[in-house]
């Protein structure tokens, strides 16, 4: 930044000793065709956000992020479902449900507030709700995604076979953070406020 603010000096001669370790660094990224890339370095930040999600909030809270975010990227509508609807058939759940209507597409999302890695059951209940779906005519004209999110580092093997099997897209902690930080974070304690 220094170097930038030097270099709009219009005097034939300037002494920039003092920042000779900036211009260094941008004669390597030169020499390297490294550009500036302002977005990859604001990923060092992620930790600090998966951190966030881990010890500030649980589970209700998580919920309420997602659908926060699922809102704040254009959703047309965007509910967290009844935890125990009277046609529930077996485990199949699902916390937060996103229709985008411009493009005829609702997500199903099962959420988990873990640390470490989350197992088979989310990926288990996604694809029971999928099953259900499938049974049942939908004639509306909707895509359907399914996905497992969690707040956790990864999943387990046996999590990520059971979302293979059955077309469920898996989000991490350090995905989910980076999805926020592109959506943008104005007003995300809105999401809290009930």
């Amino acid at each position: 930044n220094i170097l930038f603010k030097r270099l709009k000096i219009r005097q034939t001669n300037v002494n920039v000793s003092a920042i000779a370790d900036s211009i260094k660094c941008a004669v390597d990224n030169f020499k390297k065709n490294k550009p500036i890339n302002f977005r990859r370095d604001l990923d060092d930040v992620i930790p600090n956000i998966c951190k966030s999600l881990q010890q500030t909030l649980n589970s209700d809270k998580f919920e309420c992020l997602v659908k926060w975010y699922f809102e704040r990227i254009g959703a047309s509508y965007v509910e967290i479902p009844s935890k125990n609807p009277v046609d529930k058939q077996g485990y199949e759940d699902i916390d937060v449900e996103a229709t985008f209507d411009i493009l005829k597409t609702t997500y199903y999302i099962q959420v988990k507030h873990h640390e470490g890695k989350t197992a088979e059951w989310a990926a288990k209940q996604v694809a029971e709700k999928k099953r259900i779906h499938e049974k049942t005519d939908m004639a509306d004209g909707y895509s359907r995604i399914y996905w497992a999110l969690t707040s956790a580092e990864n999943f387990t093997e046996e999590c990520k076979k059971i979302a293979q099997e059955n077309n469920i897209q898996l989000v991490t902690g350090p995905e989910f953070a980076s999805m926020l930080l592109d959506a943008g974070l104005a007003n995300v304690n809105d999401a809290f406020s009930i």
